[in-house]
């Protein structure tokens, strides 16, 4: 059981941690506004290298492994749209990589690079966009990781867990809906519904102490009778999409890691790493 000091408020709490698990969400390889490798080797010989503003977010990205490291995480998360995948709807635009066996391979190499040699990974399908209508890309890099010497898992898209040797309880799930206007609401909603579920209806095997969401690119965290996680993700804003296009400035997306504590007495830490948006295809510039 691990000491660690944190912040709250003007005081410093030393707090006895059972278990560190970490989170990285949307990493969406293959974009070219999302986390790629500085120099990511072909097949052919040749090399796809990280723009300016993809160097930026692997600064971010070799900081968050370092915070993993320090917190002594023991799990990792990642739930979902590992991949860009093909992005049929804007004819292909916006790839550094348009080929999928080369999305998975750099995904692969980021996360050999950044999953602590002694936790486990669990690895979950997202949305079927960015999948394949042909394979399940998460699988196939759960599986590439193994041969990699990671600990890692395909988890499949929902699941419910115990956090070993704790009493906390996750529902974890890719995708949410969500208000444009006040995000709160989706969280606070699906709370409300698994309560009743819980106890109203009597439909879930145990009641679930955490909601763990990705999808949506921005990161919150509620806590009322449960606990409702938004996680950030790793893909800058970009120009596909008419929907975040006509709401520019309500998806300017988050980025980074989030790591979730658990102390002696089974209560919930939530630690984010909060990182500068770097802007890629939205720049300002003089004309």
């Amino acid at each position: 059981m691990n000491k660690m000091r944190i912040a709250k408020g003007a005081k410093t709490l030393t707090l006895k941690i059972k278990r560190s698990i970490g989170f990285l969400a949307d990493m969406h390889v293959g974009s070219s506004v999302a986390i790629w490798p500085k120099e990511f080797k072909r097949p052919n010989e040749s090399s796809l290298c990280a723009s300016r503003g993809q160097r930026t977010l692997l600064e971010y990205w070799d900081d968050a492994k370092m915070q993993f490291k320090d917190y002594g995480v023991d799990t990792v998360i990642i739930p979902g749209d590992i991949t860009e995948g093909k992005n049929t709807k804007g004819g292909g635009r916006g790839l550094i990589a348009n080929q999928l066996y080369e999305q998975q391979d750099a995904a692969v190499e980021l996360l050999t690079d950044i999953i602590p040699s002694d936790a486990d990974a669990y690895i979950y399908s997202g949305t079927q966009y960015h999948e394949s209508d042909d394979m399940l890309i998460a699988e196939t890099i759960a599986d590439k990781l193994v041969k990699n010497k990671v600990i890692a898992k395909f988890a499949g898209t929902l699941t419910n867990n115990l956090f070993g040797g704790t009493r906390v309880r996750a529902n974890i799930y890719h995708g949410t809906g969500g208000s444009p206007l006040y995000r709160a609401t989706k969280m606070d909603k699906e709370q409300m519904f698994i309560q009743l579920a819980e106890h109203n209806w009597d439909k879930l095997e145990e009641p679930t102490d955490i909601i763990i969401r990705a999808h949506n690119h921005f990161y919150g965290y509620l806590s009322l009778k449960k606990h409702s996680l938004q996680l950030p993700c790793w893909k800058a804003f970009e120009l596909t999409y008419t929907t975040t296009l006509g709401n520019y400035g309500r998806f300017q997306p988050d980025i980074g890691a989030v790591i979730m504590l658990i102390d002696e007495d089974d209560n919930i830490w939530i630690k984010r790493f909060d990182y500068k948006l770097p802007h890629i295809v939205d720049k300002f510039e003089t004309i």
